[in-house]
């Protein structure tokens, strides 16, 4: 402790009743000890002990706001946290007014403790904070690991409605979200502690993503491609916090599979298999063969159940010779990755279509991901129905097909092929409804599938027969058809 700095204590404990969050939830200025309880945790500890996240909220005063300056009010500064005494805790303060957030990460159920310090602005004082709480489970083993007890078999709703990476209500409110990373600078100043950091916060927030998931009925999810930060500098293994890495893809896996959750991912439009630059294809190929690897560490066997899905990017030459080379480059693959490959059509005239794809899957037996949007961008020779069954009609037996569903953006000012916020408009599966599984890709994340699926679909169910599927509507025109032949014939 510096010579000189004021302290005080402050003492977290496990929550015996529930209490209203503050109404300040900030790092104050405190100068006794005080005692300040959890707030209701999100997740509980798994059956073997690898996750557990809390919320803590400093009570109290306020802090001291910076003057406003001539232009504006100041943004009030943050606390500063230091000192932590537990390996398996972090703490960030964040948001206005600041919250401080620690999520905790035991080795088993029990008791935990630990201490670390906060700064708090605009003086410098410095308050220790002194955590002990009990991690256990709400139930006996993690509900996240237990499938449902049914009377009946499971069956996935109909359609199967997916949505893409993150959460936007779990990272407003609770800070989860698998997509930090950092500057090339500090990765270089910090080296592979630092983005160890950020890979391990990642893949432990994936299973809080997956409990909302099964809480909201929802059973397709896209996973980051990006959970690890510059991971072209580096192998998996040589990260310090590898082994805690692994134990959260593994407890990831085993909470979706219970939950009959698909996990799925889409790395980036710079993946180019068919790229004519050596360097190019050498890290397209590391970031695919990356890919596959989380989805071995989350327990799941090598299948397009899990796909990973890409563009053929890039068009030197003929679409004839890039297809090629995209094979070649498909051949350079593990069988796991090859295993896990798909292939979706672009969004832009001139690239490549449902129809241009089809030899592909002819040379290298990569199913296609037909894309809505971009089919009627880029529609090619082929009919929305045609495209749509011949891009199903390339996956192999036993795995569902899967399709992407986006509307152009709302801003007028946007090109078409930016996505929307929302969904609102029908879509036709002809008559495959219950066979393919639908990722929604829309800017609202988790918002747009839940109005899309439970205000539209549900309320078009209730009031009309424009349903988003089609099928209904072409029932109803033959039921009228056949009711009209039958009049006139009387």
């Amino acid at each position: 402790m510096a010579e000189g700095s004021s302290k005080g204590s402050v003492r977290f404990e496990e929550e015996r009743a529930p209490s209203p969050r503050p109404a300040t939830a900030a790092a104050l200025p405190l100068t006794g000890p005080q005692t300040h309880r959890l707030e209701k945790p999100l997740g509980f500890v798994l059956q073997n002990g690898i996750y557990l996240t809390d919320l803590l909220y400093l009570e109290g005063g306020a802090t001291a706001a910076a003057e406003p300056a001539a232009e504006g009010p100041a943004q009030p500064p943050q606390p500063e946290v230091r000192g932590l005494t537990a390996g398996n805790v972090s703490i960030s303060v964040e948001g206005q007014p600041p919250r401080v957030t620690l999520r905790l990460w035991a080795d088993r159920e029990g008791p935990f403790d630990t201490t670390f310090s906060l700064v708090l602005p605009p003086e410098g004082q410095e308050v220790e904070v002194h955590v002990t709480a009990t991690v256990f489970s709400r139930k006996k083993g993690h509900p996240a690991l237990k499938p449902h007890a049914a009377t009946q078999p499971f069956q996935l709703p109909v359609p199967n409605l997916g949505y893409t990476c993150l959460n936007i209500e779990l990272q407003q409110r609770f800070g989860i979200r698998t997509n930090r990373s950092c500057r090339r600078k500090t990765f270089e100043a910090q080296g592979l502690a630092a983005v160890s950091r950020l890979a391990l916060a990642n893949c432990r927030d994936l299973l809080p993503l997956i409990q909302w998931n099964r809480q909201k009925g929802i059973h397709f999810f896209r996973i980051p491609s990006a959970l690890f930060p510059w991971s072209h500098e580096y192998e998996l293994e040589q990260l310090p916090d590898y082994e805690e890495i692994a134990a959260a893809l593994a407890a990831a896996g085993a909470a979706a599979r219970a939950a009959h959750q698909r996990l799925t991912a889409h790395p980036s439009h710079f993946v180019q298999l068919a790229a004519q630059e050596p360097a190019l294809l050498a890290r397209s190929i590391a970031h695919l063969e990356l890919n596959s690897k989380v989805f071995d560490l989350m327990g799941y066997a090598p299948s397009h159940e899990n796909k990973i899905n890409i563009h053929i990017g890039t068009r030197r030459g003929s679409k004839a010779q890039s297809l090629a080379r995209f094979a070649a480059g498909v051949e350079r693959l593990s069988d796991a990755c090859r295993a896990r490959l798909t292939v979706e059509n672009d969004d832009r005239p001139g690239m490549y279509s449902i129809a241009d794809l089809l030899p592909l899957y002819n040379m290298a037996r990569t199913p296609l991901v037909f894309d809505y949007l971009h089919h009627a961008l880029a529609p090619g020779k082929l009919s929305e129905e045609e495209a749509l069954l011949a891009a199903l009609a390339t996956w192999p037996p036993g795995v569902r097909p899967v399709v992407h569903y986006s509307e152009p953006s709302e801003n007028p000012a946007l090109q078409r092929r930016a996505h929307s916020r929302m969904l609102t408009q029908p879509f036709d599966l002809y008559r495959r409804e219950a066979d393919v599984d639908v990722m929604l890709e829309a800017k609202g994340m988790e918002q747009a599938l839940l109005f899309y699926r439970d205000e539209l679909q549900l309320g078009r169910k209730r009031e009309s027969t424009a349903v988003f599927s089609g099928a209904h509507r072409r029932a109803a025109a033959a039921a009228a058809a056949a009711a009209a032949s039958t009049s006139s014939g009387k």
